[in-house]
């Protein structure tokens, strides 16, 4: 079982469009994954603005944060991880989809047994029909090796780049991500919220934890937050 993760937060045009891909979906791709929507506490436009009366994949499940905390893309992907059931995860931004047959290429990937699977991948994607390099934050990685690693460590909420330390962490402790050249993730051209995206912070916090001088914590999921479907 492989789950795909999605973390929104006030882009209805973006979940619009992700739900149109669903539809496209082939049923192998359907009956053998999970579609994980987390809502980061979005206020203007919730998810379920979009969600409400829609028909989704059997084994599509959406979750809510109930408070708005600053830069918590982390925090709702731990949240995330913490209600799939698939032994591989796959994080996807809202802006970043899958057609139908890439879909199906990507659990099929989730289910090779010969090679021995890499411990995670990277995909490159496509923009308006050009290839682009893979983005660091889009990638296919074992739930229980995503939990070993510590997952994403909540006490760089609040300011950007909070990913940098979980994924420079993976990469010393299990080598860097394997691309997978044949399945390519697909960007929305679509606009981002208005956010304040200071990060002196974050750089400074990171630099010290992957130096050992602050412990990088595996207390996730900080915050409170319901089912919705």
């Amino acid at each position: 079982m492989l789950s795909f993760i999605l973390t929104y937060y006030n882009q209805p045009a973006a979940l619009e469009w992700q739900l149109s891909l669903f539809r496209q979906w082939q049923m192998i791709a359907l009956h053998n994954s999970e579609i994980v929507i987390v809502d980061d506490g979005s206020q203007d436009k919730p998810a379920m603005d979009v969600l409400r009366d829609k028909v989704l994949p059997t084994g599509t499940r959406v979750y809510r944060v109930t408070v708005d905390i600053p830069w918590n893309q982390c925090g709702a992907r731990n949240l995330g991880a913490s209600v799939s059931v698939g032994e591989w995860l796959v994080y996807l931004d809202i802006d970043h989809g899958l057609s139908a047959n890439d879909a199906t290429a990507m659990v099929v990937l989730s289910e090779r047994r010969e090679p021995p699977p890499a411990k995670w991948y990277k995909f490159p994607r496509r923009y308006k029909g050009k290839k682009l390099a893979a983005a660091q934050n889009i990638f296919m990685i074992k739930k229980q090796t995503f939990c070993n690693l510590g997952k994403y460590d909540e006490d760089l909420t609040g300011e950007y780049v909070q990913d940098r330390l979980f994924i420079a962490n993976a990469i010393r402790e299990i080598g860097p991500p394997e691309l997978v050249p044949d399945c390519v993730i697909d960007v929305l051209d679509c606009p981002t919220p208005a956010l304040k995206r200071a990060s002196a912070r974050n750089i400074a916090m990171i630099a010290d934890k992957l130096a050992g001088k602050v412990p990088i914590s595996r207390d996730d999921v900080r915050f409170p937050w319901e089912r919705l479907i």
